[in-house]
């Protein structure tokens, strides 16, 4: 009779401690899943603020910093693009936003090869500075030619 009792108050010991278990394992997957769902808040709250965008923009830059030769020449709306459709489900996309990379970045790299070794709004620059010194020159000649006799001043005018 006595090793009844303490069968009993056993199994009812092991009843109450696998209820305290299961009552825990599901206070952990409740506080997990809160957890889990403020994260989430917090992140779509921020998406549209300053930091949200901020770090938006360092994970692009480092995207970009990786992959910085095959990219170079996009806008960063066209970056935004490829980072968005880098994301599809499929792979066919993921491949097509490659090819397309690996395209642009050819053409740009044929574009600036074609064009020179100096950016066109250096070679504007130079163009623009021969044309002021030109004139400088010319202003300079009719000055002289002026002095000497050579031209009257009427004639320079």
């Amino acid at each position: 009779m006595n090793s009844n009792k303490m069968s009993e108050w056993f199994e009812a010991e092991q009843a109450r401690l696998q209820a305290e278990e299961q009552a825990a394992e599901q206070q952990r997957a409740q506080r997990a899943e809160a957890v889990a769902e403020i994260n989430a808040l917090r992140e779509r709250r921020q998406a549209g603020s300053v930091l949200g965008r901020r770090a938006e923009a360092q994970r692009i830059a480092a995207e970009a910093a990786n992959d910085r030769e095959r990219i170079n020449g996009l806008t960063v709306d066209q970056l935004r693009e490829l980072r968005r459709i880098d994301h599809a489900p499929n792979a066919e996309a993921i491949a097509a936003v490659s090819a397309a990379r690996n395209q642009h970045a050819a053409e740009h790299h044929a574009a600036m090869e074609a064009s020179g070794p100096y950016s066109s709004w250096w070679r504007a620059g130079v163009a623009e500075s021969a044309r002021r010194d030109a004139e400088r020159k010319k202003r300079l000649d009719q000055k002289n030619a002026m002095r000497l006799g050579r031209i009257k001043p009427d004639a320079a005018a």
